[in-house]
């Protein structure tokens, strides 16, 4: 559904639909949505869904009755959310969650809730100032994207014990100030617009000393 003329609110480019027009279609697993924004109550909802793109997502949160708990792949790219749930939300299926350019995104969600998250991409959220703790149990992650979060200011300490961790990407994170600690599985780093002193404080010898045997890129 992109710009579907359906009910718009005047002076908008948003377009309206009601939850009850989903209800009946049982056996929906993709829902690829753009500039739409559904009112009612999510009761009733498919409860199938493996995989849910949302762009430009309209709400400040995903609502708590959302029921998502059989989703793989959840994009909301250029969303206008804040916090991804108020209150908690097992999504014990996510594997990919993408929330890149939610400029007003300002914290992560417990990861504690989507124990077997493979990917997680938070390009460009300008408002994100730190990662939740809990990302170090993330026992199944493989790929993390921070790009361009330029108000990043530390990332966990435990992030360390991401045993799967091929990829970070770091790059225009400038406002990091947190010391890195090797990820030993780690195989592509790209730190790109952040000084050396930011990553290793205080260390003059080789950054080849600091990176682990694993890296290839």
């Amino acid at each position: 559904m992109h710009g579907h003329p359906a009910k718009s609110p005047k002076n908008t480019n948003e377009t309206i639909f009601e939850t009850n027009a989903i209800e009946r279609i049982h056996k929906l697993q993709l829902l690829h949505l753009r500039r739409v924004r559904l009112e009612g109550c999510y009761t009733n909802f498919p409860t199938g869904l493996r995989w849910l793109c949302w762009l430009e997502f309209p709400l400040d949160s995903i609502p708590i009755d959302f029921p998502l708990e059989c989703l793989i792949v959840l994009e909301m790219q250029y969303s206008s959310m804040r916090e991804v749930y108020k209150g908690t939300k097992s999504l014990p299926s996510l594997k990919i969650l993408d929330l890149s350019h939610s400029h007003g995104l300002s914290q992560t969600m417990d990861f504690s809730y989507c124990p077997n998250l493979e990917e997680l991409i938070l390009v460009d959220c300008g408002s994100l100032l730190d990662v939740h703790e809990s990302i170090g149990n993330l026992d199944r992650l493989v790929h993390l994207n921070l790009k361009d979060s330029k108000n990043l200011r530390m990332l966990p300490k435990n992030m360390c014990m991401l045993k799967s961790l091929e990829t970070l990407i770091l790059c225009g994170c400038s406002n990091l100030d947190e010391t890195m600690k090797k990820t030993e599985s780690l195989k592509m780093l790209e730190t790109d617009g952040i000084p050396r002193s930011e990553l290793w404080p205080g260390r003059n010898s080789s950054i080849l000393t600091y990176l682990p045997c694993s890296l290839v890129e």
